[in-house]
């Protein structure tokens, strides 16, 4: 039980866009489902925490991060014994910024619980937009707008770096337009 609340936590504060020291973050990852990798896994895995090959890892390394960090992990297998990979780096973003104008972006789920508004961006690509809050402007190349459940938001110049690698499309990019 205090594995999953440790987890939660992680979770938590990685949506908060809060800052994580070297080593907070175990080094073996235990993939969560019974679920045969092919032969080769995905450039970038997403269980609420997002874990980068070594190849995409490289091109995050080469933009500011901020208060961001790579953390190294062993990718552990369901069974807890099997290591899948040493491969991977969990990405902690580390910074948070009020990105979105959420009353103009057409894209945000608004709903309410327990008299909170949460909001949350549509997993399905459908049209609508992420408006940008009027002179919004990142120092930082990656960050999460905390109040949007699951936000992450690239920078165009690393969004640039990674489309020129070929790598720009595991991650289901969407554009945001200017307040």
């Amino acid at each position: 039980m205090e594995l999953l609340r440790k987890g939660a936590d992680l979770l938590k504060r990685m949506q908060r866009g809060e800052p994580f020291a070297a080593g907070e973050i175990e080094r073996d990852r235990h993939h969560i489902n019974n679920w045969p990798f092919e032969e080769t896994l995905p450039p970038v895995i997403l269980f609420g925490w997002v874990a980068l090959h070594r190849d995409v890892a490289a091109v995050f390394s080469r933009f500011d991060p901020g208060q961001g960090r790579l953390h190294p992990i062993r990718l552990i297998d369901h069974d807890r014994r099997k290591v899948i990979s040493e491969e991977y780096s969990i990405l902690t973003p580390g910074n948070a910024a009020d990105t979105l104008d959420l009353d103009r972006s057409t894209s945000i789920k608004r709903m309410k619980a327990q008299e909170k508004i949460f909001y949350f961006h549509e997993t399905v690509p459908k049209p609508g937009t992420f408006v940008l809050r009027s002179g919004f402007g990142m120092g930082p190349d990656f960050w999460v707008d905390s109040r949007v459940v699951n936000s992450f938001f690239l920078s165009d110049r690393l969004v640039a770096a990674l489309a020129a690698e070929k790598l720009d499309r595991h991650f289901g990019l969407r554009r945001c337009v200017p307040g």
